[in-house]
């Protein structure tokens, strides 16, 4: 990630990494934390916002609702 940020994007970065521990994806057996942070770098190439940090946090954060306990 390219851009200086606030803070909250990484704590949702540690956020989702914690709760995503020991996921695994079922098509490349990695890591699933690595699905939401490939969304929001996506978004920070082809998004052009003043709220690029809370675009990325919500793309960082997108599974955590559904797939976390």
């Amino acid at each position: 990630m390219k851009k200086q940020f606030t803070g909250m994007f990484e704590k949702a970065l540690e956020f989702a990494i914690k709760k995503h521990k020991g996921q695994k994806r079922r098509d490349t057996n990695m890591p699933y934390f690595w699905h939401p942070i490939n969304v929001a770098e996506n978004i920070e190439e082809m998004k052009q916002s003043k709220n690029l940090e809370l675009l990325m946090t919500a793309a960082i954060l997108h599974d955590t609702v559904e797939d976390c306990p």
